[in-house]
């Protein structure tokens, strides 16, 4: 089955760009930064936003609870409480890199 899809795949692959490198070159640095040219590190200084208001904020607390909530024994109700936490995060992950895009694209 999987390789029915590899072609396409595949052909999608030159189009995709690591958001890191630009910012690990240096080709854009804001002092906001400080030094990290993490996603973290980057989207509040682009843009003001950050993961600050979100109960899961990095990707190892976000790693810990799904294997918590999916694989342990959770109280009744904290699976999908933890689920709708690990989608905000995930959901500004993505949402960040097309923020950092056009934030960037304002800049040039």
């Amino acid at each position: 089955m999987l390789s029915t899809f590899r072609p396409g795949v595949e052909s999608l692959e030159p189009r995709f760009v690591d958001l890191l490198q630009p910012f690990r070159a240096l080709r854009y640095y804001h002092p906001a930064q400080r030094g990290s040219a993490s996603m973290k590190a980057v989207l509040p200084a682009l843009t003001g936003r950050g993961y600050e208001d979100l109960t899961i904020r990095d990707g190892d607390m976000a790693s810990r609870e799904f294997l918590r909530v999916t694989f342990g024994k959770p109280e009744p109700g904290e699976r999908d409480r933890v689920y709708r936490q690990l989608e905000e995060y995930c959901g500004l992950d993505t949402r960040g890199m097309w923020q950092i895009i056009s934030a960037l694209r304002n800049l040039v």
